[in-house]
């Protein structure tokens, strides 16, 4: 006596929820990372794990880079992520010459962390999508 399974749906469905489960969790983590905050030098708060912003050009510089495809703008995930398959690399920066001073800041000015500041959110924004993909892509 024999038995046996095919798996194909199986992986096809488990593949399908991984590859949302990254979509939706890289599109929150980039959200978190470009909430805004009026700049220092426009009469702002330095508010730590928000961007900062006065003409919006660091804002409309993010760049995304995914299976060859690059992609520009404040909103630059929302057009990448649906074309994201499993395994593409994604690459995310913000193409401004100020952009690491901003983040960073220097011996003066302690920058505004708006990357390295929601980086520990990362694990919870994941976990979460992954939840919200369980339940709403059962089959």
């Amino acid at each position: 006596m024999a038995f046996g399974a095919d798996l194909t749906r199986f992986w096809a469905m488990t593949d399908k929820r991984l590859a949302k489960t990254i979509q939706l969790g890289f599109a929150e983590m980039s959200e978190e990372m470009q909430t805004k905050a009026l700049g220092v030098s426009a009469g702002g708060t330095l508010t730590p794990g928000n961007m900062p912003y006065v003409t919006m050009d660091l804002v409309k510089s993010y760049t995304i880079m995914m299976a060859g495809s690059r992609y520009v703008g404040e909103f630059a995930h929302e057009i990448a992520m649906p074309n994201y398959k499993l395994g593409d690399k994604i690459t995310a920066f913000w193409n401004q010459p100020y952009a690491g001073y901003a983040e960073a800041g220097d011996e003066n000015f302690p920058g505004w962390h708006f990357v390295e500041g929601n980086v520990p959110k990362w694990n919870g924004i994941i976990q979460a999508s992954a939840r919200r993909t369980r339940n709403r892509y059962k089959r």
